[in-house]
């Protein structure tokens, strides 16, 4: 009996790290558009995007939605892909990143987001999300903090 408790206590342990790992869980929830950067080869801007005052609300069944003074409806989707890309160094990267495509449209206020991240990165516990696009002569951070 004790063996059988040991085992679900291990299964359990392992079943939910495993679900912790995988980035469309992650993304879950409410975020808000804490910042963005342009990089170039010794130079850094902050940009405004117009989205920074709204949340962003990404649900489970790839369905999105951003809401300031209009709310735009759509999707999401994530997945990994191998890409290669300059980095704002210059110098050419190949890696395999972690893609987020994020399609919301609000058609009477003709106002639309399509945006589509070459690689992104969850920190502080999954509290922050970074979205980056790279270019041929700059990269572009997105930073969201979860709410």
């Amino acid at each position: 009996m004790k063996k059988l408790y040991t085992f679900a206590l291990l299964s359990t342990i392992i079943f939910s790290s495993c679900a912790k790992l995988d980035p469309e869980s992650k993304i879950v929830g409410t975020w808000k558009l804490d910042d963005v950067v342009k990089r170039k080869f010794f130079n850094n801007s902050h940009l405004t995007t117009g989205y920074e005052a709204g949340l962003f609300k990404f649900y489970e069944n790839g369905t999105a939605s951003y809401s300031d003074t209009i709310t735009m409806s759509g999707n999401w989707n994530m997945y990994y892909e191998d890409r290669g890309y300059y980095d704002a160094n210059g110098n050419y990267q190949y890696q395999n990143n972690l893609v987020l495509r994020i399609k919301l449209v609000n058609f009477g206020a003709n106002r639309f987001i399509d945006w589509e991240f070459d690689d992104t990165i969850f920190k502080r516990s999954s509290n922050r999300m970074d979205g980056f696009i790279y270019s041929a002569s700059s990269e572009y951070q997105y930073s969201f903090k979860r709410q």
